[in-house]
């Protein structure tokens, strides 16, 4: 548990010859929380999804798990010393969002206990709710989004153990209410893994569509498909160009 704020923080105790992986909590604060939660504009946090890369160890550990730090590290959405996404935010697809990047981002994702159940403490002691008292559901909306996410990610090995490329990030974020450009609050980045290549597409902003078109690396002439339970079909344009106009706080999984 590497409590810092900054990449550079977290790569500094994951050194040659030291520990193997630690928790990503820079993504938490900054990408999580405030570009989907808080609708900070995207570019000022896409970096954590591939240019910090850069400062961490290449290689495994010695005597590690066989995994750089980099690949190895902890993607939460939370912790027991945070509040709860829903004390932070009382907005459902926000909290899905940030799921989605959790699952998507690189690294090993972490789901805080409870946060499936939808319990929203709002830190210190009320955000370690007695998890037995809900009844261990299985019902709840966020617990099967959680189980979608984890089967899409088992099935391809592009989320497990891809490279990560960010494709789009919008210099304006969700904040922007009044007046907004036609990219407000858009995010995609690519997962690749030899054959295998996903494109995730994220719009943060609470109430306009995000419209862009995305470099991509797939064929011209790829049909894409929303694994993530939308009906989205889109058609990859020449020189891999994907356009898209996605609705406010969705997330899609595009493959093809």
């Amino acid at each position: 548990e590497i409590f810092e704020g900054t990449p550079e923080s977290v790569a500094s105790w994951l050194a040659p010859g030291s520990v193997a992986a630690g928790f990503d909590l820079p993504l938490a604060f900054r990408l999580v929380g405030d570009v989907v939660l808080g609708g900070a504009a995207p570019s000022s946090a896409s970096a954590l999804l591939d240019g910090a890369e850069a400062l961490y160890p290449r290689e495994p550990q010695p005597d590690g798990i066989g995994v750089s730090p980099w690949r190895a590290r902890v993607v939460a959405e939370g912790s027991h010393d945070l509040p709860r996404l829903r004390a932070v935010i009382d907005d459902p697809f926000a909290v899905d969002q940030a799921l989605a990047l959790v699952f998507t981002a690189g690294g090993i994702p972490l789901v805080y206990y409870g946060t499936e159940a939808e319990l929203s403490g709002p830190g210190g002691h009320l955000g370690r709710e007695v998890l037995w008292e809900t009844g261990f559901r299985t019902d709840t909306p966020t617990f099967q989004l959680v189980a979608l996410l984890s089967a899409l990610r088992r099935g391809s090995l592009a989320l497990r153990r891809g490279e990560t490329r960010v494709v789009f990030a919008s210099d304006v974020g969700g904040s922007a209410l009044d007046t907004v450009v036609p990219d407000a609050g858009l995010l995609a980045f690519e997962r690749v893994a030899e054959a295998d290549r996903v494109l995730v597409v994220l719009s943060t902003h609470p109430t306009h569509a995000a419209r862009g078109t995305l470099a991509s690396g797939f064929a011209p002439g790829t049909i894409l498909v929303d694994r993530l339970g939308g009906e989205i079909r889109t058609v990859v344009g020449d020189g891999g160009a994907v356009t898209v106009e996605i609705p406010p706080r969705t997330t899609w999984i595009l493959r093809p």
